[in-house]
């Protein structure tokens, strides 16, 4: 269970450094940094695809009980809090690269844009698949939880501080 998530943090700032290093001090796009850097993506589109499918295959196993829910829950607070560099880091990383791309001949990266939101959506959704796994587990022992973590989970930034007052909501049941 905590193994993907292991292995996807330094995925991601990887990821973030390739990409960094693959633009350069003259924004042009330098080959081994860029082919390091897609590489790293498909990587976390996999990662992602893995983790969602780990935590339904469990789910589908059966309910864990509070105590190991408890445990789940706290694996995906700790994940969340560790991706939050990578994510304000990758937000001010592709703004610059944003910004650049209006400046005259920046339009070369603007096919990037969409490709690099996606991964990084991705990446989000990596560490949003143990949280929402927790929640239809209480969900399926009976607990009532709002749908709005749900949905708060596949939304950037709304995601960090619904997880943080879910686990605190769930530290205190028995």
């Amino acid at each position: 269970m905590a193994v993907l998530p292991i292995l996807s943090v330094p995925v991601f700032y990887g990821m973030l450094l390739c990409g960094w290093n693959a633009v350069g001090e003259n924004l042009t796009f330098r080959q081994p940094w860029w082919t390091a850097f897609l590489i790293l993506a498909g990587v976390t589109l996999l990662l992602c695809a893995a983790n969602w499918v780990i935590v339904l295959c469990r789910l589908k196993k059966g309910i864990p009980d509070p105590q190991e829910l408890r445990r789940w829950n706290s694996l995906a607070l700790g994940y969340k809090l560790v991706s939050v560099p990578f994510f304000v880091l990758n937000f001010f990383f592709w703004l610059t690269v944003g910004i650049v791309a209006f400046l005259p001949g920046g339009f070369l990266f603007l096919p990037v844009l969409l490709p690099a939101a996606a991964v990084t959506y991705a990446a989000m959704l990596t560490s949003s698949a143990d949280t929402v796994g927790v929640l239809l587990a209480y969900r399926k022992r009976g607990r009532n939880v709002p749908v709005r973590h749900l949905i708060f989970q596949f939304l950037f930034v709304l995601d960090v501080p619904d997880e943080c007052c879910l686990h605190r909501k769930f530290r205190k049941e028995k």
